[in-house]
């Protein structure tokens, strides 16, 4: 099978329009109850169509300013407990999905194989398995995976870091949203 590179305008146009096909009355749009979007063009999109407005919800990012709040590293428990305090850590915390950018992040890793910068990477999702492998097979030492922390754990794990990442694949740009820059505003850094 040959694939086919294409422009992200022509990318989002192919996405939308088989979306707009899905507007068909015999289809799961009309069979579901209540569909949410963090991105409110994906709402738009489905707000066009007569009958369905009351089925859609713009689901709005969260942010606890009262549960997540800046902490120094040599106070947090998570940076003591994981060796995070001496050393500049980057993290990226949440999803690692189809929709997120874990090349650029990669190239980032390798760049700064040799620094005294560790990359902490906590969540899951369809790339992670894969980021986790090329990882491991470039020998980079410089990389800690960990699993999703529990609600209560975050404002301990969000704030053990010097430096936030928050990455949305360029092709995804206005399609989907990532639900976690409010939280690292409450970080020592964010970026």
């Amino acid at each position: 099978m040959k694939q086919v590179k294409m422009n992200k305008e022509k990318r989002k146009q192919m996405i939308f329009d088989y979306l707009k096909k899905l507007k068909n009355p015999v289809n799961a749009w009309t069979i579901g109850e209540k569909f949410e979007f963090t991105a409110k063009r994906a709402g738009q999109l489905l707000d066009e169509s007569p009958g369905l407005e009351h089925k859609i919800a713009i689901v709005h990012n969260w942010a606890n300013s009262d549960l997540i709040q800046p902490l120094a590293k040599n106070q947090n428990w998570f940076a003591r407990e994981h060796h995070f305090v001496d050393r500049f850590t980057v993290l990226y915390s949440g999803n690692m999905g189809r929709c997120h950018d874990m090349t650029t992040i990669l190239e980032t890793v390798k760049l700064l194989r040799n620094d005294p910068i560790q990359f902490v990477f906590i969540g899951n999702g369809a790339k992670r398995q894969a980021f986790m492998e090329t990882i491991e097979q470039l020998g980079l030492t410089n990389c800690t995976f960990l699993p999703y922390q529990d609600r209560q754990v975050l404002p301990y794990s969000l704030t053990a870091c010097d430096l936030n990442l928050i990455s949305i694949d360029r092709d995804m740009e206005g399609l989907v949203a990532p639900s976690k820059p409010l939280n690292p505003l409450y970080c020592p850094v964010f970026w």
